[in-house]
């Protein structure tokens, strides 16, 4: 079917990948998401109408809003507190440098909150003592806690308004096709004790991973997935799962804490395993 007459757009023809045309209009994207902010750094006179009228050019807005954005008020009203998260990629930097960046020091504390409540909590009566004891996700600490720079610890959020208590922290991943990706995507929704949970590799079954820890571009991906093949069920607590069950020291994560998306309930095995084979744990962290 010839579907030229029903279609008009600016393409390039040839062999090989499609690219822009060169000096082509703005983009459909820019119309729907239209930023005032670079503007308003204009200090002069007529700074509010020329932002106004770069967005005339731009699309057909109401007459309401060209009075808002000539005003410079917002045009949303929002029923939360909003905040930015650059997840810390495992194993990357040191996140207790001098350098680091907040992101990196509310990490930090993330941790030591693991370690603090094992410190705290007496969970095995004349057992086995916990190293740590993560209750939620790193995202979920966000969500209630920011770090205080001036007092270089992390605080509670307080909210001045009462219809705004909740806050929606926006995640800036790098590029989904990068190992990368999935090392922040982990570390920031699986609850864990330290950043090398994510990062050792582990050999059981048919998944090999001292073998693949040697390619340096998939070591975030097996490392996820040697760390979900060493949870377990805490067969005193279902509501608690086990990182290495062998280990000296042992890790409780809240089964809660999970992304509960295709999550496991089955116990497989007298370990309880959570997962019963490399595949499970790969359609699991697929289907996220």
């Amino acid at each position: 079917m010839d579907l030229d007459p029903y279609f008009k757009v600016d393409v390039q023809l040839g062999s090989g990948w499609l690219n822009y045309i060169n000096g082509y209009v703005a983009k459909g994207s820019d119309s729907m998401d239209f930023k005032t902010k670079e503007h308003f750094r204009d200090e002069a006179a007529n700074a509010p109408w020329r932002q106004t009228y770069r967005l005339l050019c731009k699309r057909a807005p109401m007459l309401t809003e060209v009075y808002i954005s000539m005003k410079k008020r917002g045009k949303m009203i929002r029923t939360f507190q909003t905040d930015t998260l650059c997840p810390v990629i495992p194993g990357r930097v040191d996140i207790y440098a001098d350098k680091a960046t907040r992101h990196h020091r509310l990490y930090a504390a993330y941790l030591q909150r693991g370690v603090d409540n094992a410190a705290t909590i007496t969970f095995i009566p004349g057992g086995q003592n916990a190293k740590s004891i993560q209750e939620d996700a790193f995202i979920h600490y966000c969500r209630v806690f920011q770090w205080d720079s001036a007092n270089k610890r992390a605080k509670a959020r307080t909210y001045d308004n009462t219809e705004k208590e909740i806050t929606a922290v926006g995640v800036k991943f790098e590029f989904e096709l990068y190992d990368n990706f999935i090392g922040q995507f982990a570390l920031t929704f699986f609850p864990h004790a330290d950043q090398q949970d994510l990062l050792s590799p582990y050999d059981h079954g048919k998944f090999e991973g001292t073998k693949w820890i040697a390619l340096e571009y998939t070591k975030h991906f097996v490392g996820v997935l040697s760390y979900l093949l060493r949870l377990t069920w805490y067969e005193r607590d279902s509501r608690y799962l086990i990182l290495d069950k062998d280990s000296d020291h042992l890790v409780l994560l809240k089964a809660s804490a999970f992304p509960y998306r295709n999550f496991p309930e089955r116990r497989y095995g007298d370990d309880l395993r959570l997962f019963a084979t490399p595949s499970d744990a790969c359609l699991y962290l697929l289907d996220l």
